[in-house]
């Protein structure tokens, strides 16, 4: 059992079920100024996230994620949030993104 990955799978089943939330409408702007939709945006990055995990890199999968929302400076919920925290504490002794990314997306 890899609990890090069990948690990072549930933090990436989260923001899956969100998707169906959002507006079709909505909008993100990346760290360049490029617009892309919200919807379109997040189901790439749990597609990514998903078939890393399936390799069994669910620590860059959650990097990679974390990253990803940081750049449009998007803000998830206090739910949403404690999961993707909760995952960030199976990284090893050293791993520093979990801090200051966690920090950019709590809602």
């Amino acid at each position: 059992m890899n609990t890090g990955r069990d948690k990072t799978s549930e933090f990436v089943n989260r923001i899956e079920k969100l998707i169906d939330s959002i507006s079709d409408s909505g909008t993100v702007t990346d760290s360049v100024g490029d617009e892309h939709n919200e919807k379109d945006y997040l189901k790439y990055l749990v597609k990514n996230a998903n078939e890393l995990i399936h390799y069994g890199e669910w620590l860059i999968a959650l990097e990679i994620l974390l990253d990803n929302l940081a750049e449009v400076n998007y803000k998830l919920d206090n739910d949403i949030w404690s999961l993707a925290k909760s995952a960030s504490l199976y990284a090893p002794q050293g791993w520093e993104y979990d801090d200051v990314l966690l920090a950019i997306l709590q809602g």
